[in-house]
């Protein structure tokens, strides 16, 4: 038999792993002397920043004990309070800016008798401070002018016009003003939705006459008996004889300047091109006047994009020459980014813009959809302008916005009685 050599299980433990063989104590140890390394580092360093600077001894001949240091709280509250002030400087400068501006919207509110209206909710807090307001606008006047306005003395305060929203159907626009993210103030102007009986004016203008003279025109004027403002285009072969006519009926008459819309197109002897300086300007003009005689004002023919958007020492000679001759000036360009307003503003001539031509549209619908909403928004603001223009349709147009006139009870009158 063989001997089983395998022995029993002892009773007796055997022998331990030390510590420092162990893996996760040397894990832990090495993390709590990191920490503890760290915390001596620190305090050092902050103990260090707070040593208080001994003042340079000076040696002069006379014995004298220097100045002691200011202390660290000192030198802490001397920043703190300086922080403050610059803090209180800046929050009276903003106080500053919202006052100027409010009392210059108050004397403008006063020059044109507008009622302010602001309702009871409360102002939203989020994201910005936003005070709303309903301005109450006189009638008599076109919107576009009380807007423009309003604008000026908000950019003059140091304010932007953050967005701008029209209402052609209520006649209304919103104005929101702002000053990079903060102090949000939102305006809506508007006449209201009463309409005035009997004391609207309207004045009808019809512009591109002179290029041609045939039975139409001959028709035209023997059949029509409402004042009109005729733009004749000068230095035409026949902008004399339909000045003769117009006369005759006692119609006013606007200088239509043929300005550049496209680049290098040639439109004739009697056009303002990019390239023209003042002199060139100003002897235009002056042959223009003295083609058409006794003008009241000057239009452009052709929207004239190049011109108005990036010429504005072009339209300034324009501009400068009709205030000379005291003369209005509309801005029939109908261009997004147009800077007659701001050029006319600064040189007080008085301008007229019109916000649509309604015998643009092609579709007999939308034409007269068209010209209903002038005329309506000429009954709600008391005054404005309805712009034509010479073509086919030009007659049925015509009689269309007479029948609304009649209808409406709105007293036709040339431009220029407008300004008064």
């Amino acid at each position: 038999m063989k001997e089983n050599r395998s022995s029993p299980p002892s009773d007796k433990p055997g022998p331990t792993p030390s510590p420092a063989k162990n893996p996760f104590f040397l894990k832990l140890v090495t993390i709590l002397l990191f920490l503890f390394l760290l915390f001596q580092a620190y305090h050092k360093r902050h103990w260090f920043r707070h040593i208080p600077n001994k003042a340079p001894v000076k040696f002069t001949e006379k014995s004298t004990t220097a100045a002691p240091p200011l202390s660290v709280s000192s030198n802490k509250a001397g920043a703190k309070k300086g922080l403050l002030s610059l803090f209180r400087s800046e929050e009276k400068k903003k106080q500053g800016d919202i006052a100027l501006l409010n009392d210059r919207l108050d004397s403008l509110f006063r020059e044109f008798n507008i009622q302010k209206i602001v309702p009871k909710r409360k102002p939203k807090t989020f994201p910005r401070m936003v005070t709303e307001e309903q301005i109450s606008l006189p009638r008599g006047k076109p919107l576009p002018e009380y807007t423009l306005a309003i604008s000026r003395a908000v950019v003059a305060s140091g304010f932007i016009i953050a967005d701008c929203i029209e209402n052609n159907r209520d006649t209304s626009v919103v104005l929101e003003i702002a000053r990079g993210t903060e102090g949000v103030r939102k305006m809506t102007l508007g006449y209201g939705a009463r309409f005035q009986t009997g004391y609207a004016r309207i004045a009808v203008v019809i512009e591109g006459f002179g290029l041609i003279l045939d039975n139409n025109v001959h028709t035209f004027f023997s059949s029509v008996r409402l004042p009109l403002t005729l733009g004749i285009i000068p230095l035409t072969r026949y902008a004399e004889s339909i000045a003769d006519l117009a006369r005759a009926n006692g119609w006013e008459l606007i200088g239509q300047i043929p300005m550049e819309s496209f680049p290098y197109r040639y439109l004739g002897g009697n056009a303002i091109y990019k390239h023209f300086n003042a002199t060139q300007v100003e002897k235009l003009l002056s042959a223009c006047d003295e083609n058409l005689p006794a003008l009241a004002g000057y239009a452009i023919f052709g929207n004239g994009v190049r011109i108005v958007e990036n010429e504005p020492d072009i339209l300034r000679f324009v501009l400068q020459f009709a205030k000379i001759r005291k003369r209005y000036f509309l801005d029939n360009s109908f261009a997004q980014h147009s800077r007659v307003a701001d050029i006319a503003a600064g040189l007080n001539v008085p301008l007229f813009a019109p916000l649509v031509q309604p015998d643009r549209f092609s579709n007999p619908e939308s034409r007269h959809t068209a010209l209903v909403n002038q005329i309506n928004q000429i009954r709600r603001t008391g005054s404005g302008l309805l712009l034509l223009q010479t073509g086919d349709d030009l007659l049925s147009t015509l009689e269309e916005a007479r029948r609304l006139i009649e209808k409406y009870d709105i007293k036709p009158v040339t431009l220029s009685t407008l300004l008064l």
